[in-house]
């Protein structure tokens, strides 16, 4: 089970179409005419309704404010999955505009981001699975109902996504503070990969290298950048200046079932979408492991040249070599990945991150 807490957050869950096991707990004694509409919405929907103490409440989200409300839900919103991201792209009744975040680990950042992107009508946001936060219920109470409506799709390799982004013909532009381009020096109305970093050091040598364009946000003041969130938005509505802006009622996230093909061989398999999955915590899947390089296995988020040594053919020392024990053999075939493939300190080392 999930939670999504918070008067907004619970509010826009309640008005988008309602499916899968809910339950609404609101701080008794509560009359005020803003509840009174929440538990409407929620007896609408047959959702069974609690009241109970604040004491419960914040026992249920661990200290977080939760303004009175908890929503707590088995499937809060559509699973997307890496293959999926294709088919949004060929089917969007407008060039596609997709937000890829590399590496953003704040839940407040991400949840920002996500808000921006449902407003500035983007068809998806990415995300590699790995070191970097998914949907737990903090994002979902910041997107305050973005979660649900923007498909949110992790992804196994970034590099690997933006190629086949390239390969569908999709503008891949990253932000970064040292480009010699600004934002508004290019042209942003076709298909566009809108890439920005997490909250540090901005991209990854290897996302920067494979962007088509590197732009800046112009910085006037004392600060050197932004947050990437408000770094984010801006460039979102740039974009949607640059094409016009659609009619609010323009379909720009189609339902799930209408983006898995037909064909049965390309759908995704039920016992896919396992408890792992719905709580924001995403190990691979078989298929990902198959073609999963020693660079994804490790770390997605790490350059290759800062793990792997330099391999000396004229002193094949055990230093030198890749431990046989880091890539068991039995990696293909298992579920998850074991918790001893990734060395503690590699996990726990500083991202790359932000704009």
């Amino acid at each position: 089970m999930d939670l999504t807490y918070g008067r907004h957050a619970v509010e826009a869950m309640l008005s988008h179409d309602v499916s899968g096991e809910m339950a609404l707990f609101f701080q008794e004694n509560r009359k005020d005419e803003r509840t009174l509409q929440i538990l409407e919405q929620a007896e609408h929907h047959q959702i069974p309704i609690h009241p109970v103490s604040r004491t419960v409440l914040d026992e249920m989200t661990d200290g977080m404010r939760h303004q009175g409300f908890v929503l707590r839900c088995a499937n809060p919103e559509p699973i997307w999955q890496p293959d999926h991201l294709p088919h949004l792209v060929d089917s969007a009744a407008e060039p596609a505009l997709l937000l890829v975040l590399d590496g953003v680990q704040d839940p407040h950042n991400l949840g920002a981001c996500l808000r921006s992107a449902d407003g500035a009508g983007a068809h998806a946001v990415v995300s590699p699975r790995n070191r970097a936060v998914g949907l737990t219920p903090a994002v979902r109470k910041v997107a305050s109902g973005a979660a649900k409506s923007v498909p949110f799709i992790q992804i196994v390799n970034l590099v690997r996504t933006l190629d086949e982004l390239r390969a569908r013909e999709v503008k891949v532009v990253g932000l970064a503070s040292e480009a010699d381009k600004s934002l508004y020096d290019i042209d942003l109305t076709g298909p566009i990969a809108l890439v920005l970093g997490g909250e540090e050091k901005g991209l990854r040598r290897l996302t920067r290298e494979n962007c088509d364009h590197l732009v800046r946000l112009p910085m006037l003041g004392a600060t050197e950048s932004l947050n990437v969130s408000v770094a984010a938005g801006i460039c979102l509505y740039e974009i949607r200046r640059q094409r016009g802006m659609p009619h609010k009622d323009t379909v720009l996230h189609p339902d799930l079932e209408d983006i898995v093909p037909e064909n049965p061989e390309d759908t995704v398999p039920e016992d896919t979408i396992r408890e792992d999955l719905v709580s924001g915590n995403h190990p691979p899947k078989d298929d990902d492991l198959e073609n999963a390089t020693l660079e994804d296995v490790v770390s997605e988020h790490e350059d290759l040249e800062d793990i792997v040594p330099e391999h000396n053919d004229q002193d094949n020392t055990q230093e030198d070599v890749i431990p046989e024990d880091i890539v068991p053999e039995d990696i293909i075939s298992e579920d998850i990945v074991p918790e001893d493939i990734v060395p503690e300190g590699i996990v726990n080392e500083d991202t790359d991150s932000e704009r």
